[in-house]
């Protein structure tokens, strides 16, 4: 079935934030075998604005953060294209869509990621791995192995800077904690929103979390006025025993992750 100006739209700014009309009719121009003129990609933008699905900012469009929460199921469909185009080997293809049900999983293949990715980083060449992010919570979570996660990024001379929308009691805790460990940390970030996002030099992991996980994260960080009233044993099984899913693109497109990288690092200036 033909796809819509829309769909069209929507799925190019679910691959890449912040386009003005003029980028955005480039890329499709560039990336899909369609023959959407300028006016049609104006009256789509136009449309999707109104019906709240896109939103417009300084640096662009980007897509509205409850439209996504209310439509993950349009990563299926994003995933079922991937996985009939080209797989889901991340080596062979620009991108590729994963599911995880639940945070366990999600954090075993992200490291699983990092580790073969990890023999690539050129110890005498100083690199830079950022992380965006709603909360820190791994390192409430599995502070042990957050902390052993650090060290070995220092000992492969990579710095880690984490760019944290949160702003709580817990998200200045951690970033004292991340820093006293080399990272750089910054917290109130705009930088952070629906997604959270891995930005390595080569590749982009972006995370979609569902609204069930976000909404037990929020409410643990909002109350918390201090570390010692969390409970990381009881938010650990919120967290595993709750019924949601997680679903991850992996970015390997050269402009996307330049684009993203550049804009991330604009934060830290």
């Amino acid at each position: 079935m033909k796809k819509t100006a829309k769909e069209i739209v929507i799925e190019s700014l679910l691959t890449e934030e912040y386009l003005d009309i003029s980028s955005l009719n480039k890329k499709i121009k560039e990336n899909c075998s369609s023959t959407l003129g300028y006016h049609s990609v104006y009256k789509a933008v136009k449309q999707l604005v109104e019906d709240n699905v896109i939103v417009k900012c300084q640096e662009g469009y980007l897509l509205s953060d409850e439209w996504v929460m209310e439509n993950l199921s349009f990563l299926e469909k994003l995933k079922e294209h991937i996985n009939e185009t080209k797989g889901l080997n991340h080596e062979a293809c620009d991108f590729s869509v994963f599911e995880f049900e639940n945070i366990k999983k999600l954090n075993d293949f992200l490291r699983k990621v990092e580790k073969e990715h990890m023999p690539v980083f050129n110890k005498d060449k100083k690199s830079t791995i950022i992380r965006v992010v709603h909360h820190c919570y791994n390192y409430l979570l599995q502070p042990a192995l957050e902390l052993a996660h650090a060290r070995k990024l220092k000992d492969h001379n990579i710095d880690l800077k984490i760019l944290c929308h949160g702003d709580t009691p817990l998200d200045k805790w951690t970033k004292d904690a991340m820093e006293k460990f080399g990272a750089v940390m910054k917290t109130g970030s705009n930088a952070g929103g629906i997604t959270s996002k891995i930005i390595y030099e080569d590749f982009v992991v972006e995370i979609f979390f569902d609204k069930k996980f976000l909404e037990i994260l929020n409410d643990v960080y909002s109350k918390a006025e201090s570390v010692n009233d969390l409970d990381p044993s009881s938010l650990f099984e919120k967290l595993i025993n709750t019924n949601y899913k997680v679903n991850v693109i992996l970015y390997k497109n050269k402009d996307i992750v330049k684009n993203l990288r550049d804009r991330a690092k604009g934060f830290f200036e």
